[in-house]
């Protein structure tokens, strides 16, 4: 084809450097052609000029003459290889946004498969076959198609960076370990990529288990919302109930009193009827007899008047009503009777719902009891803590003991080993037959040689005992409190977030105290002081039982 065409053979239209068909060749002084881009690069990293075929020195850099004839047939020879490019595009993908194309393709740009570190260029399958078939061509570095060729060889050489300088952290070609650094740690490209693929394939396994892990508290945190809704739903309802019922209790009371005043009221007038309705025949008798006397005494006939008289002058016999009356009923009476029965029951359901909301609250804080043991090498000298870590009392003399500096002085008290720097937790102490006892929370950064005062500094929220029956809550200051009742179990709430305290009487289901608002800065330990009992071997215990009902 290429004789039939009038066209020299191939190898004669390509760059002896690029190995490429020529792209606007020039001809040099000694006659030899080669690419117009080829040649200053060759000269731009070399001391002298030659050509780099027939290695011909020339004094100073000539003049390139560009070479038309020659261009001609390079152009002629890569149309008609774009013809056989054509028939195998349906074959091979086009080149499209963000694709790297061939160079070679002079039509419709193909999809590079492809490129060169020699030739410095990208080539489809097609361009790409004289690089497999071609033996000088096979020689040339081949790899993955990228873009920017040119940054990827050596600036100062020429030369292919092949090379990783670990000391320079910098890509190097061969030359450059002989001269430069020469005696710099330098690893093969393929040697230090698939060292940083394995740095990167961990740091994929850190990212998928942190992602997992995320995914994982999304999960909880939509199971949270869930719960939420669901225990919003159901205290709203349960609330309602409550409501509806006191509703329901203060309306039949009142359905109660106003059919007990109809009673009253239709009662007494039908009694005022049948009074009436008597009177009223006791008046028709004495009119009858009024009109008797009155025609009996008008009358001129002397006879007639004494004949009758006796019988006319009588006055007929009549019920006295001087005392009979109607009273009023006692409406006051019966609408405060029926207020005081409304309060009575309303009092009782109140009572009942309020014992039951408190058991609700008591169980719900319940679902958050932690495991705690004593750590006997924060106990003040005088403590004596069980080898179970869950009891601790007030002992007889001072021990010996290291002064550690987690430790509390003579009269400090006790932390557990466990601490909480979030979220909600929950403990109870047995309390029995103390006489005098601190239990709260207190910071990991309180003084614990000094005496517990009561500062807005001091990172302590507590409940103490004095004196038997003195109970005070203790935070920036005291406040004295009035219980009804002496606990003998103690349970303790705490919400991190929240800045909440609560104490309960575990046996009553009752809430003791609460601190609220309080702003958290550290981690908060379980704090236990006892005192006193009224028997030698009381003690604060820990108590740890998960048989709660929801």
């Amino acid at each position: 084809n290429m004789a039939a065409s009038g066209l020299p053979p191939e190898d004669q239209l390509r760059c002896q450097i690029c190995k490429n068909i020529f792209t606007s060749p020039v001809t040099l002084p000694c006659g030899d052609n080669l690419c117009k881009t080829c040649i200053p690069r060759e000269w731009d990293h070399s001391v002298h000029c030659r050509c780099p075929i027939c290695k011909e020195e020339f004094d100073k850099r000539p003049q390139l003459q560009p070479n038309q004839d020659l261009s001609k047939m390079a152009a002629c020879l890569k149309k008609s290889k774009d013809v056989n490019v054509n028939s195998t595009q349906s074959q091979q993908k086009v080149a499209t946004l963000g694709d790297i194309s061939c160079d070679e393709c002079t039509g419709l740009k193909l999809k590079a498969v492809k490129s060169c570190l020699v030739c410095l260029a990208s080539y489809c399958e097609t361009h790409l076959k004289p690089h497999l078939m071609t033996k000088g061509l096979k020689k040339h570095q081949l790899l993955d198609p990228v873009e920017n060729l040119e940054a990827r060889m050596c600036s100062y050489h020429n030369k292919p960076l092949e090379l990783f300088c670990r000391t320079d952290q910098t890509f190097t070609c061969m030359l450059c370990t002989l001269l430069d650094h020469k005696e710099h740690d330098y690893l093969p490209l393929s040697e230090e990529a698939e060292q940083k693929r394995s740095v990167l394939r961990g740091t994929e396994e850190t990212l998928n288990r942190m992602i997992q892990e995320r995914r994982g508290k999304m999960q909880d945190l939509r199971h949270t919302s869930r719960l939420n809704q669901e225990a919003a739903d159901g205290k709203a309802a349960v609330g309602l109930q409550v409501f509806t019922d006191l509703k329901q209790n203060l309306q039949t009371g009142l359905d109660e009193l106003l059919k007990n005043i109809e009673i009253k009221q239709v009662t007494a007038e039908r009694l005022t009827e049948r009074l009436i309705a008597e009177l009223g025949q006791e008046v028709k008798v004495l009119m009858q007899s009024s009109a008797d006397v009155q025609v009996l005494s008008s009358s001129a006939d002397h006879a007639h008047v004494l004949r009758s008289f006796s019988s006319i002058n009588n006055i007929p016999a009549m019920k006295d009503w001087s005392d009979v009356s109607v009273q009023i009923p006692l409406y006051e009476e019966m609408v405060r009777k029926a207020v005081v029965e409304a309060v009575d029951q309303l009092q009782a359901t109140f009572k009942k719902e309020k014992a039951k909301l408190k058991e609700a609250e008591l169980k719900r804080v319940q679902k958050f009891k932690v495991n705690l043991t004593l750590d006997p090498q924060t106990a003040d000298p005088w403590l004596i803590v069980s080898d179970d870590g869950k009891q601790v009392r007030l002992g007889d003399f001072k021990k010996s003991v290291p002064d550690l500096p987690k430790r509390f002085n003579p009269g400090g008290g006790v932390v557990a080993q466990q601490s909480f720097g979030f979220g909600r937790f929950y403990f109870e102490v047995q309390v029995t037959d103390m006489m005098k006892y601190d239990l709260g929370v207190v910071y990991e950064s309180i003084n614990r040689k000094k005496k517990i005062t009561n500062s807005q500094e001091s990172g302590h929220w507590i409940l103490s005992l004095r004196k038997e029956n003195e109970y005070k809550a203790r935070a920036s200051h005291e406040i004295p409190l009035s219980l009804t009742h002496r606990p003998q179990r103690i349970g303790l709430f705490v919400d991190y977030e929240e800045g909440l305290v609560s104490f309960y009487d575990v046996g009553i289901a009752e809430l003791i105290f609460s601190f609220t608002d309080c702003i958290f800065t550290e981690r908060l330990y379980p704090f236990f002081n006892p005192g006193h009992g009224s028997r030698s071997s009381a003690s604060l215990k820990i108590v740890y039982s998960m048989n709660y009902q929801s």
